[in-house]
């Protein structure tokens, strides 16, 4: 067992002897994704909420971290109500993920106004890729 796998048993012992802790939890979570133990990671996660970690840059670890497992739903609860530009654009992602292209086209344009240096070319190629509908009526008579 290599130090790290050691160090992840050890986190994981201390979690059962104070599973309440959402510090700890966190952090057994974060060391679980650096190892590539997304099971664990997602089952060591699946307890805390939101509402539990203080730290916007914890909650962004998270949202970045089931963003990337295709857990955007999950993922937008731990952005959600956050006002920095940064976790603006998280959440815009996430939204386009969703399919929530107008809600995301417009949080992606606060958080620009903030912050121009946020601006993030492939995100604005998916937002302009949107589909855009015409009524039946309208394509009828052509």
């Amino acid at each position: 067992m290599s130090g790290d796998h050691a160090t992840l048993k050890a986190l994981q012992t201390a979690l059962q002897d104070t599973p309440e802790d959402p510090a700890l939890r966190l952090i057994l979570v974060r060391a679980a994704a650096d190892l590539g133990e997304v099971e664990l990671a997602l089952a060591s996660l699946e307890p805390l909420s939101p509402e539990q970690v203080e730290k916007l840059e914890d909650r962004v670890f998270v949202a970045e971290f089931l963003l990337d497992e295709g857990c955007s739903e999950a993922a937008l609860d731990w952005v959600f109500g956050t006002e920095t530009p940064e976790a603006a654009l998280l959440r815009a992602r996430l939204l386009l993920d969703l399919g929530r292209v107008d809600e995301a086209a417009e949080i992606y344009a606060r958080a620009l106004a903030a912050s121009p240096s946020l601006e993030d070319r492939a995100l604005e190629k998916r937002l302009e890729g949107r589909v855009v509908r015409f009524p039946l009526s309208r394509a009828r008579r052509s």
